[in-house]
């Protein structure tokens, strides 16, 4: 299939200006000419040289594409119905349309999926933590009942565990902070992966608590 001769959209139409890109495949160093019109009046024009680092990452030319074109004054109240078309030296001239909407919230898929199957599990997790925590203090405070003299074990028991329920609070707030953010998906991995350390270290300590209640 062959490439389109030119491609391209209009992308923004502010109160003075029209702006997007325009470039050809076929001729990836040339400048298009680009003319904004209402109907057959041809109302300004220039080339798409300028540059803009999201075209070239996502390999358009060296980037050099993007136009900006100014909305006289006199033509501002019709910005709605201004077109706008590109043409390359040899005489090819397309239309430029509209940039495509964003596509709908899809449900995730490959890595986005599993992200969100590991924050459900890290929440879910915490939850667990939370009642075994609780759980334990209850156990140690019934078995020891209410010294009338401290006890060193059972007050460094309850001090380790207040202060494994300060990180599950903290973890509780990541987890809600990244629920609602679609867009923030690829920052998730590095959120993540330490919160799971976090949650392993909290299991730990559970496990050493736990144990040391036992052996007392």
């Amino acid at each position: 299939m062959n490439a389109p001769a030119i491609i391209g959209f209009i992308e923004a139409v502010t109160e003075s200006h029209v702006l997007g890109w325009a470039w050809s495949p076929a001729l990836p160093d040339e400048a298009l000419l680009v003319e904004l019109r209402l109907g057959e009046q041809v109302i300004a024009h220039g080339h798409a040289d300028r540059l803009r680092e999201d075209l070239r990452a996502n390999g358009v030319g060296d980037g050099r594409h993007a136009f900006e074109l100014p909305i006289e004054e006199a033509y501002r109240e019709r910005a709605a119905e201004i077109t706008a078309q590109a043409s390359r030296a040899d005489g090819v001239v397309v239309p430029l349309p509209p940039a495509p909407a964003p596509a709908a919230d899809t449900p995730p898929t490959g890595i986005e999926a599993r992200l969100d199957s590991m924050q459900t599990v890290l929440g879910q997790l915490v939850g667990s933590q939370r009642v075994l925590h609780r759980s334990l203090q209850s156990l140690l405070l019934n078995a020891h009942g209410e010294p009338k003299t401290p006890d060193p074990t059972l007050a460094d028991l309850l001090d380790r565990l207040g202060t494994l329920e300060t990180h599950l609070m903290r973890l509780d707030e990541h987890l809600a902070k990244l629920a609602p953010a679609p867009a923030a998906r690829h920052g998730r991995t590095r959120v993540l992966v330490p919160l799971a350390g976090l949650l392993l270290m909290a299991a730990v300590g559970s496990g050493y608590a736990l144990a040391r209640a036992l052996a007392g």
